[in-house]
């Protein structure tokens, strides 16, 4: 899934919202701001590594098939984000 946020604002310039921009509260909540991959992704980074103890290298051999991703990102998500 690919998730594009168009934010929008009232197009009104004397309303108190003319100049702010307004995101989607659904689409905020489907990946952690300033982010590129969803939670679904983090998540299973997390579960592999933890439950499973698998490297970084296995983690990413299994999901780059599905997730453009790289090996320091999946390190990156991981110690960071999860």
């Amino acid at each position: 899934m690919s998730i594009a946020s168009r934010p929008g604002h009232c197009r009104k310039a004397e309303c108190p919202g003319y100049t702010m921009r307004l995101l989607s509260a659904q689409g905020e909540q489907m990946y952690p701001r300033g982010n590129s991959y969803g939670y679904d992704v983090i998540v299973r980074i997390g579960w592999q590594r933890q439950e499973f103890r698998r490297t970084y290298a296995e983690i990413h051999q299994e999901i780059s098939g599905e997730v453009q991703i790289s090996l320091s990102e999946v390190s990156y998500l991981y110690q960071q984000v999860y």
